[in-house]
């Protein structure tokens, strides 16, 4: 998925300048360059914001570091697109007519599973706070309960998609709390294992 991903992140279909009145979507480490006043950054999920940290197969960290300290390492990609995110970041906070909204998935709902906020949200929160010791527990706090399509309770689902979606969610999680189920062949009833 990391392979189809990167190729295709390169592709722009119906390229076009930012314009008034339009919707100017990009990637993080080029974003306010349109100098809109609203800017929203999405997909803030923990593990998702920075690309992940590969060793070359050809040449390790270790030997490219014995061959010459001026080699870039596999970190070198991490730390590069940190600094470019968070300089960007920065330089659009900085402008008092721009007002920045982050946000994350809180369900990943191919794995039906719980996400959590990156550390960059968690610095966000810290700064706009001052109070640098805050942890993720405070983030959560400040963040109150989750806003989704998919609310935990469908009497809270923004349309019939949202109520089917979490039904859907509501029978699974009641099949993993029961565990898993045989159906005898002689009789036809399941038989839950203990």
């Amino acid at each position: 998925m990391r392979f189809i991903s990167e190729r295709v992140s390169g592709v722009s279909v119906g390229a076009d300048r930012p314009r008034p009145g339009h919707l100017h979507v990009s990637q993080l480490a080029h974003a306010a360059y349109a100098n809109r006043p609203l800017l929203f950054v999405i997909g803030l999920e923990e593990g998702r914001v920075f690309p992940s940290s590969f060793e070359d197969a050809v040449l390790l960290d270790a030997e490219r570091a014995g061959i010459s300290p001026l080699l870039r390492r596999s970190s070198d990609k991490v730390e590069e697109a940190v600094y470019a995110t968070l300089s960007r970041l920065a330089a659009a906070s900085a402008n008092p007519g721009i007002e920045i909204c982050l946000s994350y998935s809180c369900r990943d709902l191919r794995e039906f599973r719980h996400t959590f906020p990156s550390w960059l949200m968690l610095q966000a929160h810290r700064g706009m706070a001052g109070k640098f010791e805050r942890s993720y527990d405070g983030l959560q706090r400040t963040l109150g309960e989750p806003r989704s399509c998919v609310p935990d309770a469908s009497s809270r689902a923004l349309d019939e998609a949202g109520v089917v979606a979490t039904r859907l969610e509501a029978d699974r999680r009641a099949r993993e709390e029961r565990g898993p189920a045989t159906v005898s062949p002689v009789e036809g009833r399941d038989r839950r294992r203990g």
